[in-house]
């Protein structure tokens, strides 16, 4: 008996509970529907928005990898997508194309002389240094592209015989201890061993006079 009314307490219990919650849905259930309609919008939203922006980098890298990767870009083509691209609001995509117009400017100084007095040869190294420092202002935490970009102004800076900038531009790099075993940490090592052989003084041979022949004894 004592478990049979315990049984029918508790349907009793159940079907009170099941009361109140038909009860509270006829109440609210306006407020239950539109609630419901407006988180199903939210997360709707959500998913157009996030699908937009996967489709947006997903155009901009296969941008990026059709400047890089096809043969016959032709070079103002190259340079004015990489500048696009740099603009960005993709980070990862802004970053490298910053070093890609970086490293083509001054390659073009490179090849071209390295000559400073030439405005046009001029330019081009300040277009690397600015695109490199860019890099430096504006994604201080993308440790290997700062490396690079470090590698890059000390190249510029060489180039224009400023050896003193360039010197701190690469010790700049071996200081970063996190990348230690990278290329760039290597690189920066070999600049600055060649930059301590250009500095220092050419030691030219000493001549002596040779000794006073002696008189043979007879």
């Amino acid at each position: 008996m004592k478990a049979q009314r315990r049984h029918e307490l508790q349907e009793n219990v159940l079907s009170a509970e099941l009361g109140r919650g038909v009860e509270f849905f006829r109440q609210w259930r306006t407020y239950i529907v539109w609630g419901a309609v407006l988180v199903l919008l939210a997360v709707l939203v959500v998913w157009y928005s996030a699908s937009k922006n996967l489709r947006a980098r997903r155009e901009l890298q296969a941008t990026y990898d059709r400047l890089v990767l096809l043969p016959n870009v032709p070079p103002q083509e190259f340079l004015d997508g990489m500048k696009t691209l740099a603009d960005s609001d993709d980070k990862h995509i802004a970053v490298l194309a910053s070093m890609q117009v970086g490293r083509y400017c001054l390659a073009q100084f490179v090849t071209g002389g390295g000559m400073v007095a030439d405005p046009r040869q001029k330019a081009l190294a300040d277009q690397a240094a600015a695109y490199f420092r860019r890099v430096l202002q504006r994604y201080p935490d993308q440790r290997l592209a700062v490396a690079e970009a470090h590698l890059g102004l000390g190249r510029v800076a060489e180039s224009e015989g400023d050896f003193a900038t360039a010197t701190e531009e690469y010790q700049a790099v071996t200081a970063m201890t996190d990348l230690g075993g990278t290329p760039a940490a290597t690189d920066a090592r070999i600049a600055l061993a060649h930059l301590d052989q250009i500095k220092s003084p050419v030691r030219m041979a000493t001549t002596s006079s040779a000794p006073a022949a002696t008189k043979p004894a007879h």
